[in-house]
């Protein structure tokens, strides 16, 4: 027997996302993280999807050095929408260039 994989189409997106916290709850990042890249596939620009798929990448880490990096996918978070992410400047907790100086100086 020849199974398919399903596409998901733009209309299905909602439930995609449902499906991926769902996944994200029961502790299977894994999959989580293949469905959001499905969504992304069709619709790049998502920022559910990306944040998504940021939060499945990272809940894989083990604390080790082969952990993957999320940065090429949260530079494409919505900065309104997200003002946690890793994009934003000193105001939510990220220090400038020069204020790094300092510090280090110290």
């Amino acid at each position: 027997m020849d199974f398919q994989i399903k596409a998901i189409s733009k209309d299905g997106i909602p439930e995609a996302i449902s499906k991926v916290e769902l996944y994200r709850y029961l502790n299977e990042p894994g999959e989580a993280e293949s469905i959001c890249r499905d969504i992304l596939a069709i619709d790049s620009e998502n920022q559910t999807a990306l944040r998504l798929l940021g939060l499945s990448i990272t809940d894989q880490f083990a604390g080790d050095s082969s952990d993957r990096r999320t940065s090429q996918h949260t530079h494409r978070l919505d900065q309104q929408s997200y003002p946690y992410s890793p994009n934003r400047r000193s105001r939510y907790g990220r220090h400038t260039e020069t204020e790094n100086q300092i510090a280090c100086s110290r």
